[in-house]
């Protein structure tokens, strides 16, 4: 009865193969570059402020990512695969650029807003100006009747300079902040015209 002797050398050669075959497997670094470059231009294009669910999103899929990357890492060289960091990778990609998307369909959004509130405000000033003049051409004339439209003037001025403020924010690209200011002050200037209509209603004029 004959047997066939392995080759010594066989079972060294396979290992070494094997080991050949998983120093491939290495992460898709240039992939993952490539996200974490769509990630940032998401971050500058204001995502925190105009689409920060989104921004959220991309950053946990680029999270998830670098815990792939590294659970892979601490395996045996042999055993690694970087298949599913692959897959994690595209779909970090997809939310970045989803997320720079929504971002500036959110600023370009909250621009027409914030311009849409300052010509509200523009003309709740106008308007109150107009009342204003209107009560200070009234014949009856109280006693402090002089006063009181001065005081109803310097509150008007105040109100008034505060668009030159909301115009500066639009200028400087603060959206949010612009609609914030004009909507603020336009009730306060929508409470002024209500009084100064209530006076000339008053003195009948």
């Amino acid at each position: 009865m004959s047997s066939v002797r392995p080759n010594p050398l066989f079972f060294p050669a396979l290992i070494l193969a094997g080991l050949a075959l998983a120093g491939c497997s290495e992460p898709p670094q240039v992939a993952i570059d490539a996200a974490a470059t769509k990630l940032a231009e998401a971050d500058a294009a204001q995502a925190a402020t105009y689409a920060p669910d989104q921004l959220a999103q991309a950053t946990a899929a680029m999270e998830a990512v670098r815990a792939e990357v590294a659970a892979q890492g601490e395996k045996f060289a042999l055993f690694r695969s970087y298949d599913r960091t692959a897959e994690l990778v595209a779909e970090a990609e997809r939310e970045a650029t989803a997320a720079r998307e929504a971002a500036a369909a959110g600023r370009e959004q909250a621009k027409i807003e914030a311009e849409a509130a300052l010509e509200s405000l523009r003309a709740g000033v106008a308007q109150a100006q107009a009342l204003h003049g209107d009560l200070g051409k009234c014949r009856r004339r109280p006693k402090g009747f002089a006063a009181d439209l001065e005081a109803l003037e310097g509150r008007l001025s105040g109100l008034a300079g505060q668009v030159v403020d909301v115009e500066a924010a639009i200028a400087g690209d603060d959206f949010l902040g612009a609609k914030a200011l004009a909507t603020a002050v336009g009730v306060q200037v929508a409470t002024l015209s209500a009084e100064l209509s209530d006076a000339k209603v008053k003195l009948g004029c």
